[in-house]
């Protein structure tokens, strides 16, 4: 049986949300990236009185991704790692090593998109990234379902093509119950602190 253990991303391994830093370095990098600000605002008050869901909040909000040709924004991302590695997280990295060393299988898995986390890693052969997978057509953005909740748990039977346990799951936020619920050992992370995780009965919640 295989041996895993689950890191989530942002305000875990890494220390910001990577999706809203991003945005913030295109705008740095290029104004034409702010066009979509106005329609961002209208979209996150409309989130934030339950008027649209946080699927369609997100789709809109990453549309800003398409004021650029795929090619140009894999630089942009590039980019954007290379003066923002310095944020992870350096005890989790020392979890990760140390999980690697102990014969786990590690996976990252995130509702940031998949194609921003997974340039983070370029050279990095030892381990796996789930994320929301986007995919670009004629210039329209067409996202994947949210990655996040249950759905991290959907996606990763999706990938695991033989039996597993979860060894020890490390997350920040409550929307990873699932994960956290499924793991022999849970972390939430507070900033330099991990604090154990007590299982939970999610029907009561």
């Amino acid at each position: 049986m295989v041996k895993l253990a689950l890191f989530d991303f942002d305000k875990t391994l890494y220390r910001y949300d990577c999706t809203q830093r991003f945005y913030l370095f295109l705008i740095k990098s290029n104004l034409r990236f702010a066009a979509h600000m106005h329609i961002h605002l209208i979209a996150f008050i409309g989130w934030r009185l339950k008027l649209i869901s946080t699927q369609k909040f997100k789709s809109i909000f990453l549309s800003y991704l398409t004021l650029t040709s795929p090619s140009q924004l894999q630089k942009y991302i590039d980019a954007f790692w290379d003066n923002h590695r310095k944020y992870f997280n350096d005890n989790l990295v020392k979890e990760w090593k140390r999980l690697i060393n102990e014969g786990c299988r590690i996976i990252i898995i995130t509702a940031s998109p998949e194609i921003l986390v997974k340039a983070a890693f370029i050279n990095n052969n030892n381990l796996e990234i789930i994320g929301t997978t986007l995919t670009f057509n004629e210039n329209k953005l067409n996202m994947g379902i949210n990655c996040k909740g249950y759905e991290k748990i959907n996606r990763l039977n999706q990938q695991m093509k033989e039996p597993y346990r979860i060894v020890a799951a490390y997350s920040d936020s409550a929307s990873d119950l699932p994960m956290m619920n499924l793991a022999e050992q849970g972390f939430w992370v507070r900033k330099n602190q991990l604090i154990p995780f007590i299982k939970q009965n999610l029907n009561s919640i």
